[in-house]
């Protein structure tokens, strides 16, 4: 998770830099986030993705079809609530939206 907060970082300050790789990285993120679904790694990892997409490349790394489809794949479970999100939602709203 720290690679992939620093990447976000160095992608959203030295975008020129970092734009022969920018593909690379994406396919790493996408391998990684199959290997470690963990929450703290997913967030990462769909905030590099969110950084990355949101840069304007010489050529995107998401024009390829495959890739959109292997984003849709992994951001959407991502999205559900886990037990714990649901347990603190139903014990503590407040501090379940602060969070």
């Amino acid at each position: 998770s720290n690679v992939c907060g620093t990447l976000t970082l160095f992608s959203s300050r030295y975008n020129e830099q970092l734009q022969p790789y920018v593909a690379h990285c994406v396919k790493a993120v996408w391998d990684l986030l199959k290997q470690e679904p963990r929450e703290v790694v997913a967030t990462s990892g769909l905030g590099l993705l969110t950084s990355i997409a949101m840069t304007e490349w010489p050529a995107s790394p998401f024009e390829d079809q495959t890739a959109l489809q292997a984003i849709l794949d992994m951001a959407l479970p991502n999205l559900r609530l886990q037990p714990s999100d649901l347990e603190l939602l139903q014990e503590d709203p407040r501090d379940f939206i602060a969070r």
